[in-house]
C-alpha cells in the first residue's frame, strides 16, 4: 500500500516537477517523503531567456531575432568544438599512417617493432571510427566540411561578439546536464 502511494505521488508530482526544475534551476531527493524538488539555482532557465531579452534591447532586436541569434551562436561553438576534435584525429590519423608506412618498408624491424606494426592496424581503425563519428555529428542535411566551416565562422562571430550567448551557453548546457543526469 505505502509502495502504491509513493509511485502514484511520484508519478503525479512529476507532471509539473520538469518545468519547476526549469524555472528554478536544479533539483534536490528528499529521502524522507521520497520525493523530488525543484531548489532555486542562479542558474536556470529563466536566466536564459533573462539573457535573451537583455541581448534583444541592446541590439535594438526582437526578443525572437535574439533567441535565434543565440541558437546560432550556440550551434556554431559546439560545431567549432567538434571540428576541433576532428582536426586533432585527422592529424592522428597522418601520423598513424605514416608511422604505419615507415615500419611496413624496415627491411630489419626490432621485435618492438613489429609488434608496434602488428598493432597499428586496430589504432588506425579505432581513429577512423572516430573521424566518422565527428563527421556525422557536424553534417546537415547532407551539408559538406566547407558550408559547415562557413556556418561555425558567421556563428562564432555571434558567439564571441555578444557576452549573453556565451553565458546563456553555459546556462544551456549545465540545465542539459543536469537534466540527463536526473
Amino acid at each position: 500500500q505505502a509502495l502504491l502511494r509513493i509511485s502514484t505521488s511520484q508519478a503525479v508530482h512529476r507532471a509539473n516537477l520538469a518545468n519547476q526544475i526549469m524555472d528554478k534551476g536544479n533539483y534536490k531527493y528528499d529521502d524522507v517523503v521520497n520525493r523530488w524538488y525543484a531548489v532555486e539555482d542562479s542558474i536556470n532557465m529563466l536566466k536564459f531567456e533573462e539573457l535573451a531579452k537583455t541581448m534583444a534591447k541592446r541590439l535594438n532586436i526582437s526578443e525572437q531575432q535574439a533567441l535565434e541569434d543565440m541558437s546560432a551562436g550556440y550551434e556554431a561553438n559546439r560545431l567549432n568544438s567538434i571540428l576541433e576534435s576532428y582536426k586533432n584525429a585527422k592529424e592522428e590519423s597522418n601520423k598513424l599512417s605514416d608511422r604505419f608506412d615507415e615500419l611496413s618498408e624496415k627491411e630489419n624491424p626490432t621485435a618492438e617493432e613489429v609488434m608496434e606494426l602488428e598493432d597499428l592496424p586496430a589504432k588506425m581503425a579505432d581513429n577512423f571510427e572516430s573521424l566518422q563519428g565527428y563527421l556525422g555529428q557536424m553534417r546537415h542535411k547532407g551539408e559538406d566540411l566547407a558550408e559547415i566551416s562557413k556556418k561555425i565562422e558567421a556563428g562564432m562571430k555571434l558567439y564571441n561578439a555578444n557576452p549573453e550567448i556565451k553565458e546563456g551557453t553555459e546556462i544551456w548546457n549545465t540545465m542539459r546536464d543536469r537534466v540527463v543526469t536526473m
